[in-house]
């Protein structure tokens, strides 16, 4: 008993229970189900990740369940199976079901596997306590087993059923949780919800209202957060401990997976789901070990995460922190370094809706757990004196960590606004005593005062009102207080009162030779404290203290220092001073004229050529590029001022030639790196109007900013920063506006445009926001003089069909971002952030803004643009699949048309054909319907401003009707439509011709023109009638009815006519009331089923231009918004496939208890005798049935045979060569089939021999073949050693073969067809020669 002795030393191997003899089954002095590591092995073997390891595992479960019936159980402690109950009927049906679940499993197809999932609930069932306590009839580690498995499956569409219903389960009578579900749910299912793919939406969420805010959670998503409320309030989870390690188990397993960020938004938003279902059930249970866990969190695993997805998880974990946070576990200073770690920029700003709840709850954290406001009072104080104590008694060289001051921040001004009555201004006295003396306390650290300089500068600038990094912001921001807003008027007090100390500090600071290395980070501090005291004091206050600052950097500048590094140092210090300075002067020029002559003077006496050198002595300059970097940054920034300012021709006798400067720019272009670009670019910028008369230097600085911006293209540190200043160079303001004299230069500066406008283009197909600063940039320029969009008109046509086809990954992400955004200042990020989810559809916004300015004499060729793009995308996809990419784009074509319609003249010169001829004949192509609604109301618009041409409508469907009939259904939409435009004196001719043209229509013999034509009959019929037009209605009462019999008969026509009616193209739209921009880019769009992504919201238009859009005196020439109800409410037509489609399958339901698909598994492989199974199985076996298919020269044919042969269990089968089976067809049809089965080849010249052979053997050789005296397949009995012979599939099998064949059979047939494909004649005949052996062997049995 070599097993048991392993089993009771715990040396029990999966191999070694995956080969259990049956005796050990059997026995009944050593049952080996007795012991618990015989099942933890097969459960482990059951969602082991070798299919074979899996399946050889579930046939040990088989045996051991039917061996378990005759096993007298034990009561045994924390045994995982036990005995039989005393009704064995639901111990059947349990582990039937189990083992079915299993089974199917191996299953990759979703439709095989879904609907065997729905049984999942009777296995939880069984692990139910009753309420006597008796023992269940399944141990939760099964159900463990079998979840583990469904999560670990290949196919993701199983994984998300299986997660969905897992989510479904109910576990309140269950100790799944106290048992191991805790441990699944921390690790199994935090790893399968890492996927992204599973929250992808589907195509029915589209027809959701498109109001911001409106996006719809994914399935998964909603069901998770109904799984931790049902978590919270489960009986077994009631207490405080348990909870605590729920939670913290919790974040173990977030902590251990490297997520992608909508995976964690959704995830996230669903644990907090307790809180918003009952916030006052909450118990406070995060300790110190679950704050470290998310401060890991916050400070690591979200570095990498999308910003605005990331700066939503900081929002959801800190409205959780608010609620759930322990404070009596969690120390106050704890608690401040866990705040420290959210981002002002991204989740925890003052003014915040998080903010001031935060605020509330701290007030009531320190009355309660923390010893009053005294206590945090102390702690304050305490804290800014540490901090400003920093470097008393420390080496003056020392370093100190900065986001101690950020936190230090932080912590003061949760406090100030946490208790009112608490004077920020006596908290900072040691910061404005330190300050207001800085310049007279001679043995006071510098490195004290800048600490001090830092935390002023911290608190002024988180204690600022939000706002959203998306927006710019101009200087008025800064100075704008809140009424009433004492933190913020206590920190400006300090600044008021110690302005001259600081700005004099500073000059002292940066010109001292005292000055290091580890100083220079401290400049950024310096320059941000001059731009608030610039903002907070009066206008010239600030004079002769930037004077002395100025003064003092250019004396100290053109002086001699004792070493190398310290000259460096300080021409760094000063040059970025000067730079900070140069920001000061522009808020005032004129007032700081003298200060800015200064500055002009030395910039270009001195400054202009200016280099830092490394020291000789630089071993302690590691970082030298960086300072380098940053010295050329502040040194062109000094020079782009001055440019900017002041004019070089007005400084001519100090300053160089304007070509000098730009070949400077050039040089130092190609040096330069990161930010230091921004300032030469901006000199360039104010330079290209100079060189307009040079071409060649033009092109040369446009190929050099063009380069340059390559160089950094994956530079994500200032890849933007230097984008947005690269556009104004290459697209310079100039370029678009002024002709150039030289004609040549001209067509070559056009082409090159065009051709950086084509790069941009590709660019921003793959990556999101590239093309958004060009065409913000053009849009600017195009306001002010609608009438340049024609020398950009293919950048404008780029622009109104731009938007790229997201991948899946990208959807997600961008319907998780407008998920974030429905939750409007709840989330505070959307307070401090603009999300880029929607920043293609910006593109379009700006374009289709432009397009409503066009004017009329431009209108023309901008429209005859967009009907050529139209053409070609027709002729590249003659039929356009919904939602693809051609369809997308000439949804975008006509969207622009239509915005275009307004000022469309009737004829121009760019076309024989008038615009409305133009119009119709689109009608042609095959259409969407979303492209055809669009293309129908351009129509309907321009034949009612156009009263005179209204015939050629009538024309049109005479015409069109022989190139496309299903043109005729839009024309007849079009007459219908405009009849509820006319007034009713233009009514009543056109309704008599109307139903003269119709009627005609009503009885044609194509189904979908007919039905359009009876709806558009009686549409006519009911505006008429409407309009009480008596003569037309007296004489054709014969319409009404026909109008009554059509509505009353039954048949399907009379179902499509209905909803045809109730349609909202027919019911609800209306083409003056609805021509507004909601309607053509949101409205429409939704009810045509477009995807959400090509939607654009009206707040988008409003992002781009307000003013424009919301102006009063008319200058928009549609309106924002739309004013009818009817067809903003209105749902799509159920007569959509694609909403029929998506109606169906939610009606679909499975019934749990009904018969299901089942593959089966060939069990008998599963365990072999030999180590090659697939080398025995191809050994040929004695007796039984050979397919002879020597003739048969197709690969699909003989692959199918194959399989066909090797399910049933042939013998041997020939082929008449071996090299078909590497024929792709005939592996793609055998499906591995010729591993498993003894293959022969015996070439067709050879089969009068093989016959013989065979004969010989004691084989009949039977024929498939219909002959002179051919058998009848139902009369005929096969010998057990049949040889089936198959003939050719055209020829048959020889004349010369069917001779010295025994016997011929043929398959009855009752059909008109006279024989069936030999790959199913094969398959029958094998079938009969399997059905009859399985009859023999039963009746023996």
């Amino acid at each position: 008993m070599k097993e048991k002795r392993m089993l009771e030393n715990g040396q029990f191997s999966e191999k070694v229970a995956l080969s259990i003899p049956e005796v050990l089954l059997k026995s009944e002095e050593f049952s080996i189900l007795a012991h618990n590591k015989f099942w933890c092995l097969i459960q482990q073997g059951l969602c082991h990740g070798d299919p074979l390891t899996r399946k050889r595992a579930l046939f040990l479960l088989q045996r051991s369940l039917q061996h378990a019936e005759s096993w007298h159980y034990v009561e045994q402690k924390d045994a995982i199976f036990w005995g039989l109950p005393e009704i064995l009927a639901p111990f059947h049906q349990l582990w039937q079901t189990y083992t079915l679940l299993l089974e199917t499993l191996e299953e990759k197809q979703v439709h095989v596997v879904k609907p065997v999932l729905a049984r999942l609930h009777f296995v939880i069932k069984a692990t139910y306590v009753s309420q006597n306590g008796e023992r269940p009839l399944l141990h939760t580690s099964w159900l463990t087993t079998l979840l583990r498995r469904i999560f670990q499956h290949d196919s993701l569409s199983v994984v998300k059923c299986g997660i969905l219903s897992f989510l479904d389960l109910d576990f309140s009578c269950s100790p799944f949780m106290l048992h191991g579900g805790l441990k699944f749910v921390c690790c199994d299912l935090i790893h399968a919800l890492n996927e992204p793919s599973l929250y992808a939406r589907s195509e029915e969420c589209a027809t959701v209202a498109g109001i911001r805010g409106a996006e719809v959670l994914p399935s998964i998503a909603k069901k998770l957060a109904l799984f931790f409320v049902a978590c919270d309030s489960s009986v077994h989870l009631q207490s405080f401990e348990t909870k605590r390690k729920f939670h913290q188990a919790l974040f173990g397993g977030i902590l251990q997976e490297n997520w992608s960020t909508p995976p964690l938004v959704y995830l996230l938003q669903a644990f907090s789901a307790p809180i918003d279902a009952s916030p006052t059930r909450v118990q406070p249970i995060w300790n110190q070990a679950i704050v470290v866990q998310l401060k890991d969190l916050l400070t690591s695993a979200l570095r990498t995460q999308h910003v605005f997805l990331r700066g939503a998880v900081e929002c959801i974990l800190l409205k959780a922190t608010s609620y759930y946070l322990d404070t009596k576990a969690v120390s106050i200073q704890q608690l401040f370094l866990l705040l420290s770690c959210f981002k002002s920029t991204e989740s925890l700003h003052r003014g915040t809706h998080l903010w001031k709840h935060l605020v509330g709850n701290l007030r009531h954290w320190v009355d309660e757990s923390y010893g009053g406001q005294q206590q945090v009072e102390k702690l304050c104080r305490s804290s800014i004196s540490s901090l400003l104590n920093t470097f008393r008694d420390e080496d003056p060289k020392t370093s100190y960590d900065r986001s101690d001051v950020h936190r230090l921040s932080k912590m003061l001004l949760l406090v100030a606004d946490a208790f009112e009555e608490l004077d920020l201004g006596l908290l900072l006295q040691p910061v404005r005593e330190m300050l207001s003396t800085a310049c007279v306390r001679a043995y006071l650290p510098a490195k004290s005062i800048d600490l001090a300089l830092e935390l002023l500068s911290c608190l002024y600038s988180e204690a600022q009102s939000p706002c959203k990094t998306g927006q710019e912001a101009s200087d008025e921001i800064t100075k704008a207080f809140v009424p009433g807003d004492v933190v913020l008027l206590s920190i400006a007090s300090i600044f008021q009162h110690t302005y001259s100390n600081i700005v004099a500090m500073i000059s002292g600071r940066v010109t001292s030779e005292e000055f290091l290395v580890t100083d220079v980070p401290i400049l950024g501090v310096y320059a941000s404290c001059l731009h608030v005291i610039c903002n907070l004091l009066p206008a010239g206050t600030l004079q002769p203290h930037v004077e002395l600052l100025v003064n003092s950097c250019i004396r100290c500048s053109t002086v001699q220092c004792t070493s190398d590094e310290v000259s460096c140092v300080l021409q760094l210090s000063c040059t970025a001073m000067l730079a900070s300075a140069c920001g000061v002067i522009r808020n005032d020029p004129e007032l700081l004229k003298p200060v800015a002559r200064t500055l002009e003077k030395f910039v270009w006496q001195h400054l202009y050529d200016a280099e830092l050198y490394k020291p000789s002595d630089s071993k302690r300059l590691g970082e030298w590029g960086k300072l380098v970097s940053q010295y050329i940054e502040s040194k062109w920034t000094c020079i782009s001022f001055v440019v900017k300012q002041s004019p070089v021709a007005s400084a001519a006798h100090f300053s160089p030639l304007p070509t000098c400067i730009m070949d400077r720019c050039v040089d130092h272009l190609a040096a330069a790196s990161g930010m230091a670009l921004i300032p030469i670019l901006n000199t360039m910028q104010s330079l290209l109007p100079s060189i307009m008369a040079t071409p060649e230097k033009l092109f040369e600085v446009l190929a050099c900013v063009w380069h340059s911006l390559l160089e950094r293209w994956h530079d994500h540190t200032c890849f933007w920063s230097v984008l947005r200043a690269c556009v104004p160079v290459i697209f310079h303001r100039c370029l678009l506006t002024e002709d150039i004299v030289d004609t040549d230069a001209k067509t070559v500066l056009e082409k090159t445009l065009r051709t950086y406008a084509d790069n941009f283009l590709e660019s921003g197909n793959t990556r999101t926001g590239v093309l958004n600063v060009i065409v913000q940039h053009c849009f600017n320029i195009w306001k002010e003089n609608p009438r340049l969009v024609l020398k950009q008109k293919k950048l404008l046509i780029d622009a109104c069909l731009f938007g790229p086809f997201s991948h899946k990954h990208m959807t997600v992400v961008s319907a998780a971002a407008r998920y974030i955004q429905g939750l409007g200042s709840a989330c505070s990020v959307n307070e401090l952030m603009e999300s880029d989810h929607d920043a293609d559809s910006r593109v379009r916004a700006m374009a289709f803004t432009t397009v409503s300015l066009v004017p009329d004499d431009c209108a023309g060729e901008i429209f005859y643009a967009l009907i050529q793009r139209d053409r070609e995308m027709s002729a590249l996809q003659e039929r356009l699949y919904s939602n693809s990419v051609a369809h997308r784009v000439k949804h975008r074509i006509w969207q622009a048309i239509l915005l275009l319609e307004p000022v469309l003249p009737f004829s121009t010169s760019f076309s024989e054909t008038s615009t409305l001829d133009t119009v119709f004949s689109a009608l042609i192509s095959e259409n969407q319907p979303s492209v055809r609604y669009l293309i129908e109301w351009v129509a309907t618009r321009l034949l009612y401003s156009n009263a005179e041409h209204r015939d050629i409508l009538w024309k049109a469907i005479a015409e069109y009707s022989d190139l496309r009939p299903g043109s005729v259904c839009s024309l007849l939409a079009i007459a219908t439509h405009l009849c509820k435009l006319l007034s009713v004196a233009e009514l009543k001719q056109f309704v008599e011709r109307a139903a003269t043209e119709i009627l005609p229509w009503t009885m044609t013999q194509h189904f979908a023109v007919r039905v359009y034509a009876q709806v558009a009959l009686q549409s006519v019929w009911l505006v008429a009638k409407e309009q009480q037009l008596v003569e037309f209605l007296s004489r054709h009462t014969v319409f009404e009815k026909c109008f009554d019999v059509i509505n009353t008969a039954a048949g399907n026509r009379t179902k499509v006519v209905a909803k045809l009616f109730n349609s909202f193209w027919v019911s609800a739209f209306h083409p003056l009331k609805d021509f507004n921009l909601e309607v053509i880019c949101q409205v429409l769009p939704r009810l045509s089923l477009v995807t959400q992504d090509e939607w654009i919201h009206p707040d988008t238009f409003l992002a781009v231009d307000r003013r424009y859009w919301l102006s009063k005196d008319g200058a928009a020439k549609l309106p924002l918004l739309s004013s009818n109800s009817a067809t903003k409410c209105a749902e799509p037509g159920d007569w959509m496939p694609e909403k029929k489609a998506a109606d169906e399958e939610q009606k679909l339901s499975t019934n749990p208890l009904g018969d299901v698909q089942k593959k089966i598994i060939p069990w008998k492989t599963l365990f072999p005798d030999s180590e090659d199974v697939s080398m025995k199985n191809r050994q040929k076996r004695n007796g039984g049935l050979i397919l002879i298919a020597s003739l048969i020269d197709r690969p699909t044919n003989l692959g199918g045979l194959c399989r066909t042969c090797e399910i049933f269990g042939a013998s041997e089968y020939v082929l008449g060569n071996l090299k078909y089976m590497n024929d792709p067809q005939f592996k793609n049809l055998s499906v591995t089939a010729e591993k498993w089965i003894s293959l022969r080849e015996v070439r067709p010249p050879n089969l009068r021999e093989y016959f013989l052979a065979l004969r010989q053997q004691g084989y009949t050789l039977i024929g498939a073949e219909q002959t002179a005296h051919s058998h009848s397949l139902a009369d005929y009995t096969f010998p057990d050693k049949a040889a089936v012979v198959l003939g050719n599939e055209k020829e048959g099998i020889p004349v010369e073969l069917i001779q010295l064949l025994d016997v011929c059979v043929e398959i009855p047939q009752q059909g008109m067809i006279r024989s069936l494909n030999v790959h199913v004649s094969g398959a029958v005949l094998v079938w009969e020669y399997t059905r009859q052996r399985l009859r023999k062997t039963l009746i023996a049995a």
